[in-house]
């Protein structure tokens, strides 16, 4: 290696560890990542907490109109007594079945006629 090549290598090198930060200024940025961080991690954990004090006192209502809504969707349409037709139509005979059915013919419907 020529001596300009050698001297122009270590002046690129030199030039290359000054303009390096301190050392402090490294533990201060890491210290102020693992800060910043940490702030991160309580602020998941308080906004978990709330979350689940807020669905346990929901609970209860919401179970209840889950139980109303399964109810409803039960009822059956038309009362028939027992037998071979009622026992078809018991898929079909509910609220919730002729819903299904509408919905189901709906999007058949929109499908077939907006393709």
């Amino acid at each position: 290696m020529s001596e300009q090549a050698e001297n122009n290598l270590t002046a690129m090198f030199a030039a290359a560890e000054s303009s390096l930060p301190a050392v402090g200024a490294d533990d201060k940025f890491t210290a102020d990542v693992m800060e910043k961080t940490e702030a991160i991690k309580r602020k998941l954990v308080l906004q978990r907490a709330v979350l689940a004090l807020g669905l346990a006192l929901l609970s209860i209502p919401l179970e209840d109109a889950v139980l109303t809504l399964s109810g409803f969707l039960m009822t059956s349409i038309v009362e028939m007594d027992e037998g071979l037709v009622a026992e078809l139509l018991a898929p079909v005979n509910t609220v919730g079945g002729l819903l299904t059915v509408i919905l189901l013919a709906l999007r058949v419907a929109h499908k077939h006629f907006l393709k």
